[in-house]
């Protein structure tokens, strides 16, 4: 976004992307059960996987909520394979999570399961929000 002189500028577009959220599940039972820094170091390293898949099947991850992770595939950059690549990414995703729990059960960590979910259609991306904070956004 910063290369194309567009970062602040408050503009959408119209376009096909296909969305994939993802959550681990029960994670608050879990949360509850373990220390503030346990939790964070978890989530880090969890998220850190994920968003290097993300980037490697060409999504961007638009936003981490809670134990989430929402990212889009064909926005900001168009593509038209967007679905298939979000479908990759997810099946990659689930592999990942298994070998992160074994690494994870050698820490004294709790495993963790993860559901995904994933959309394809019309929405509108770019960036959104207020003078005072902008982010770049799908919605639809």
């Amino acid at each position: 976004m910063a290369a194309s002189g567009q970062e602040t500028t408050l503009s959408a577009d119209r376009r096909a992307v296909t969305a994939l959220f993802c959550d681990l599940r029960g994670f608050t039972t879990i949360a509850e059960q373990l220390g503030p820094e346990r939790v964070v170091a978890m989530l880090n390293a969890h998220f850190e996987v994920l968003a290097g898949l993300v980037a490697r099947h060409d999504g961007y991850v638009v936003d981490f909520l809670g134990d989430g992770l929402f990212a889009v595939f064909g926005a900001p950059k168009a593509l038209e394979d967007h679905a298939g690549r979000a479908v990759a990414c997810a099946i990659e995703m689930q592999l990942a999570r298994e070998a992160q729990n074994r690494a994870f059960f050698t820490k004294g960590w709790p495993p963790l399961e993860m559901g995904i979910g994933i959309n394809t259609g019309l929405a509108v991306v770019g960036n959104m929000g207020s003078d005072l904070r902008t982010k770049y956004g799908v919605a639809g």
